[in-house]
């Protein structure tokens, strides 16, 4: 179950922390995969480059990290925008969040910023009465005009 007690500025420190931390562990692991690459590359992928094959690699290590932290650190992103979206949607986005290291953070923010739009309320126009005290006889019917945004609307 999510950590629903965590605000936006909390989630944002805590994925800057571990991919961060991600960011660390593979650089401890780039020698291996190099190794890696060659061997694989040797038996499975001689049409492969180099570079390519390490950063898929790299990729798919990322994510299996982002994975492990998601999974021990309760992190859910997508639960600041509906909680329905709680699942194993949420655990492989959070995933892939965090395994994205630093630059998860920037995306973030961002994500967040759209998350806050969303959740503000739209304005509703004010209405002005002009005269702003009408004498009227009981079972009277009026027609009211009310110009919002330029646009007239006829209320009745």
């Amino acid at each position: 179950m999510p950590n629903n007690s965590w605000t936006p500025a909390q989630i944002t420190a805590i994925v800057f922390l571990t991919g961060f931390a991600v960011q660390q562990v593979l650089q401890i692991f780039d020698p291996l995969v190099i190794c890696l690459v060659s061997k694989l590359k040797e038996k499975f992928f001689q049409g492969q480059s180099d570079n390519d094959l390490k950063k898929s690699t790299m990729s798919l290590l990322s994510f299996a990290l982002g994975i492990v932290i998601v999974l021990f650190s309760d992190i859910r992103l997508l639960k600041f925008i509906s909680t329905e979206l709680a699942g194993w949607i949420d655990l492989i986005v959070s995933a892939l969040v965090v395994g994205a290291g630093t630059e998860a953070v920037n995306t973030l923010q961002k994500f967040f910023g759209y998350v806050k739009d969303a959740q503000k309320l739209t304005p509703v126009p004010g209405v002005l009465l002009v005269p702003n005290a009408i004498k009227v006889k009981q079972g009277t019917t009026f027609h009211f005009r009310a110009n919002t945004t330029d646009i007239d609307a006829e209320v009745k």
